[in-house]
């Protein structure tokens, strides 16, 4: 196991426009600082917090709680969101200022910055350090791709610009699927790179013990709309009790407007929402899990955290094609299903398959053991650590 004990604490700054408060953070942020503390590390945390959670003074007494039994200085920023562009350069400022006044208390060992965003502050602040990139996708691509803005805009190009001097100040990149490494190896990036997926606790994610019945056949969690293409999944479960199997479906969500939860009900399905907290209680009341992404061109560097959540509860996956690695994935392991498309055809043929693989008496082990071995907590901290000793070595 990676250590730093023996040695003076590796210093790093970590900056994340996304809040520890958010589902997001507090799930994808602060674990993993919690078990890179636990080797030495010593973290000064920079996160860009939403008004309505920094107001929330019981949430953020026990997130500081939390970090701080952790040995992690939070400082918590202020996130501004409108208007957009403005309210941006507005938090790269501030948050290169944080960092400048952090750096009065000694140099940083290295930078982790995570997202497109981060690195900015980093660039601003001029201070010097290595760099480690942490890539949650293809930031531009993405957002041309959701409409956010048209590709060869000027903001278009400004983004582009500024993801290029992201790369020139890094030291070491991570992203999230070996399809993201390859588009960038493909654009001639020759730096260090790193794959490291969308990880799970699964300490506290585990599966119902052997025997207790499940209340509902198949689950979706998460958003609905953006990339989700909720209709195409209430087609899928329409589909399906067409052809007269009475399946028992939930959808947890935190974000149903008029016109979904109209459409939740006319397919019959049960509606629930859920804390980061409560999830893996529901989810152990469910025998697999399905989600369907609209597969565009930057979602081959994209790696759903509901799939380790699934797998590491033992539910197999049953999902549409062309998102990041996840097809590779599930076959390899054989632990889900990769619809064709999204005709009728497709939605049968692969509740089909899903339901044989539902019958096979191994299948909750085998996904239990590939979040286990993939895409487990204790998977990604180990590499970070190893691309923290790296840096550290070169800084």
């Amino acid at each position: 196991m990676l250590s730093y004990r023996s040695s003076p604490a590796v210093r790093v700054a970590y900056l994340s426009y996304d809040g520890a408060l958010d589902p997001l953070g507090s799930t994808q942020v602060v674990p993993y600082l919690e078990g890179l503390s636990q080797r030495g590390v010593q973290f000064e945390l920079i996160t860009f917090e939403k008004p309505s959670r920094l107001e929330d003074d019981a949430r953020r007494a026990a997130m500081s709680t939390r970090l701080s039994r952790a040995g992690i200085t939070w400082h918590p920023l202020r996130y501004h969101k409108s208007p957009r562009v403005p309210a941006t350069l507005f938090d790269v400022v501030n948050g290169a200022l944080c960092l400048r006044r952090l750096a009065r208390k000694g140099d940083f060992d290295l930078f982790h910055c995570r997202g497109d965003i981060a690195p900015v502050m980093v660039r601003l602040s001029r201070l010097k350090g290595p760099l480690l990139l942490d890539m949650r996708g293809f930031f531009s691509d993405e957002r041309v791709d959701a409409g956010s803005w048209a590709a060869g805009s000027a903001l278009d190009k400004a983004v582009r610009a500024m993801e290029r001097q992201n790369l020139e100040r890094a030291a070491r990149i991570v992203v999230l699927t070996e399809q993201g490494r390859g588009v960038l190896r493909g654009h001639g990036v020759g730096l260090p790179i790193d794959v490291i997926p969308t990880c799970v606790d699964c300490d506290q994610f585990t599966p119902r013990p052997a025997g207790e019945e499940a209340a509902f056949d198949l689950v979706y969690f998460g958003s609905l709309g953006g990339w989700y293409m909720t209709n195409e999944m209430l087609d899928f479960v329409d589909e399906i009790r067409r052809h007269g199997d009475p399946v028992r479906v939930l959808f947890l969500t935190n974000n149903v407007d008029g016109d979904a939860r109209s459409r939740l009900e006319r397919s019959g399905v049960t509606v629930g929402t859920a804390s980061p907290e409560q999830m893996p209680e529901w989810l152990s009341r469910c025998r697999s899990t399905f989600f369907f992404i609209r597969a565009t061109p930057s979602k081959m560097a994209s790696c759903p955290t509901k799939l380790a959540e699934a797998l590491a509860m033992g539910l197999p996956v049953l999902t549409g094609p062309g998102i990041g690695d996840v097809d590779e994935f599930l076959r390899r392991e054989k632990v889900g299903v990769v619809l064709e498309d999204f005709s009728k055809e497709s939605f049968r043929r692969g509740w089909t398959a899903l339901n044989q693989l539902l019958a096979d008496p191994e299948v909750r082990n085998r996904c239990r053991s590939a979040a286990e071995r993939h895409l487990s907590l204790g998977y990604a901290v180990d590499l970070y650590a190893s691309a923290y000793r790296a840096l550290a070595a070169i800084g």
